[in-house]
């Protein structure tokens, strides 16, 4: 009864599309025919909304012209008697009009959909039957002609008004498009990498080649087809690549390693020299037999050495200053200094462009009376300070124990920068030490730092070999407890500067403490291009040893993985959207342990979304301000970053647009405010102009070419109003 009462509709519905009204021969006449036409418009509205809706005829698969066509000229017929009317009359036709507009638009979007979704089915079809023949070239060209093709219609699909009737849209063609192509995803990873190896070693970029091979590698453990052919692929790959060093990597003073493109047999002494006196001692080659560390002697401060592989020079390495006189330049690491000793932070200030910043800025510390400022770009001023193609160096001399950083405001954006912490460290002199744990340990200077009983403050404790050493009860060498010594550590040493003192290294650490180097941060904005949603954490641990992400106290986890033999770890952790997702991670003695090993555990916060317009707000016209309100989770803000190729796409009721690109006819950001999660943008002329543009209408389309602090573009959903 129901569909045959929707075929009435629409007969009766097209039969009055079809009205075409008569020359009125009074006022009378023609509201009664403008009537018509507008109920008509309405009627063919309401039939187009049915044929689009899950609830209504919609099937995914029939396009309903003749129900659109209806509409539309139902529609244009209304508005050509509307357009003579005057007054009040016409704006309440006008307004009866809007949803025959909107249900329009809808149907074309669903319409656009359809088309879209059929050339996914078609690339999802090739794919398909590469997989079935094994084809391997087929099936990795496929695979990213269909990732492509569903990235490039996505948005068509997301256009379909009304959530049951997107999701029917999307599970008819997206998804098992998606669930094809990543049923093969580790395969073709393994053939894009195998591919760049061939491409590199043709070119002699073994650095280069060798990382495809690792990380095709890792891949490959994942691969559940064709797995015998991946790997012959990969060995043929890595057996044209000729046996050579890749890096020349200084640990410490006594300690060089060396990596190479591909596995050693044998790693004697004698296949290794350097030049200018420095001499290898020993070798000891890892367990994938792809790295050789060697003992050295003899490095001086400064000097670059040069290593001869097998009697042909290969990759240099310079050994750092070791006077504890020299100034600090990187801003971004925190360093140890003392009582009196300088450090030189360098900052390198950016326009809202990009371009190198020239202007005034702020300098103070953020804990007073730990370090006092001597210069600021070689001024004692603190405030107004002028900044030159964007360096701002800013001199410190340790005052007192304690913990500090410099922070920097740029006046013309207001935003902040933060550098690494400044520790003023005091000396140890006669203070003991009895089995306390070692906070930092600095070879090139021969000293380590440590808090008595884990109280403020940090103690610098200098070694020399006058010295007496003992490691775990024997009595070591000057260097092998050096070599021994670690952050972790506990020691004990009734300390006296200057005098001969005795070490006794109680309890040593052989494992190396975990780190995580995926992501580089501790906090940082994530939005993964899947709809799965995971994020691959990784980091560095000793080899043979377990990482354990969200361990419970019994040391149970879902996610528990083993430190390969390079000391490399990676985990596969899943997100849940638009909020903040804590992973605490430790390592482990074994999978089934519950006490994480020396070096604690480190937490990592990522907060999974999109970087979004919030909010806009203003009117558009030459030198009006508008004001955008970025993203924000859990209180973790979007710092937005424009350029001169940021571009403010516009639209109104009519579909027309209108641009303003940044730095075009005096359209500028304003910042006068200190919430970088909030920007301003002063108006000027339009980019791309549009006579036929209704202001009054305008709402936000689009904003191009911006980015957040994590690197992730700006998306705009939907359509913003001004507000």
């Amino acid at each position: 009864m129901k569909k045959k009462a929707i075929k009435i509709a629409a007969s009766t519905a097209v039969a009055a599309s079809a009205f075409v009204a008569a020359a009125p021969a009074n006022k009378a006449d023609a509201a009664t025919n403008v009537e018509q036409l507008v109920k008509a418009a309405e009627a063919t509205a309401k039939v187009l909304q049915w044929s689009i809706s899950v609830e209504g005829t919609a099937d995914f698969v029939t396009r309903p012209y003749a129900e659109y066509n209806a509409a539309k000229k139902a529609n244009k017929a209304a508005k050509a008697e509307v357009a003579k009317l005057k007054g009040a009359d016409k704006a309440v036709y006008e307004a009866r009009l809007l949803d025959s507009d909107l249900q329009i638009k809808r149907a074309g979007a669903y319409i656009d959909a359809l088309t879209s979704g059929e050339k996914i089915k078609t690339k999802q079809a090739a794919l398909d039957k590469a997989i079935k023949a094994a084809d391997l070239k087929a099936v990795q060209s496929s695979y990213h002609t269909l990732t492509a093709e569903i990235r490039k219609q996505a948005e068509l699909l997301y256009r379909v008004y009304g959530q049951s009737t997107r999701d029917g849209i999307l599970r008819t063609f997206k998804d098992p498009a998606e669930k094809l192509y990543k049923s093969v995803i580790n395969e073709v990873t393994v053939l894009d990498h195998t591919d760049l190896v061939d491409k590199y070693t043709k070119s002699k970029e073994y650095d280069k080649a060798v990382d495809h091979v690792e990380k095709a590698e890792y891949a490959l453990k994942d691969v559940k087809q064709f797995k015998d052919a991946l790997t012959k692929n990969l060995n043929d790959a890595v057996d044209a690549l000729p046996l050579t060093v890749k890096s020349v990597t200084r640990v410490n003073s006594t300690t060089v390693e060396v990596k190479f493109t591909k596995a050693l047999d044998v790693a004697p002494v004698t296949h290794f020299t350097f030049d200018k006196g420095l001499e290898v001692s020993s070798t000891k080659l890892s367990d994938d037999k792809k790295t050789v560390t060697l003992t050295v002697n003899g490095e001086k401060a400064g000097e670059t050495y040069t290593l001869s592989y097998k009697g042909e020079a290969t990759k240099s390495y310079t050994a750092p200053k070791q006077s504890t006189d020299d100034p600090i330049t990187s801003a971004d690491k925190a360093e140890r200094i003392e009582k009196d000793q300088y450090r030189t932070y360098t900052f390198d200030l950016k326009d809202s462009d990009g371009r190198k910043y020239n202007g005034y800025a702020d300098v103070e510390l953020t804990k007073a009376g730990v370090v006092d400022i001597v210069s600021v770009n070689g001024d004692s001023k603190l405030t107004n300070v002028k900044v030159k193609d964007g360096v701002l160096s800013v001199v410190v001399k340790g005052a007192a124990q304690g913990e500090t950083t410099v922070k920097v405001t740029n006046l013309d954006t207001g935003k902040s920068f933060e550098s690494g912490k400044t520790i003023v460290m005091v000396d140890g002199d006669k203070i003991a030490l009895e089995k306390d744990t070692v906070l930092h340990v600095d070879s090139d200077k021969d000293y380590f730092t440590a808090k008595v009983k884990g109280a403020d403050p940090e103690y610098k404790y200098s070694f020399t070999k006058n010295d007496t050493f003992q490691v775990e009860g024997k009595i070591v060498s000057y260097d092998d407890f050096k070599k021994a010594l670690t952050q972790y550590s506990k020691i004990s040493v009734d300390y006296k500067k200057g005098e001969r003192n005795f070490f006794n290294l109680v309890e040593k650490v052989d494992v190396k403490v975990i780190t995580v180097t995926n992501p580089s941060k501790k906090d940082v904005r994530v939005n993964p291009k899947t709809n799965q949603k995971y994020f691959d954490l990784r980091g560095t641990g000793e080899p043979g040893k377990y990482v354990k992400i969200n361990a419970d106290a019994n040391g149970n986890s879902d996610h528990a993985v083993k430190v390969d033999s390079s000391g490399r770890w990676e985990e596969r952790v899943y997100l849940s959207e638009g909020v903040k997702n804590t992973f605490v991670i430790g390592q482990y003695e074994g999978k089934n342990s519950s006490d994480v090993v020396v070096g604690g555990t480190k937490t990592i916060n990522l907060y999974e979304g999109e970087f979004e317009v919030a909010a806009v707000a203003g009117e558009l016209g030459f030198a009006e301000e508008l004001t955008f309100t970025f993203s924000s989770i859990d209180g973790y803000k979007d710092e937005a970053k424009f350029t001169t190729s940021s571009v403010l796409t516009f639209v109104d009721k009519k579909g027309e647009k209108l641009e303003y690109r940044i730095g075009y006819d005096k359209t500028e950001l304003v910042n006068d405010n200190n919430n970088s999660n909030e920007i301003k943008v002063k108006l000027g002329g339009p980019s791309k102009s549009n006579k036929d543009f209704d202001a009054d209408t305008a709402q936000l389309y689009n904003i191009s070419n911006v980015t957040n602090q994590d690197g992730l573009n700006l998306t705009v959903n939907k359509t913003l109003p001004l507000q």
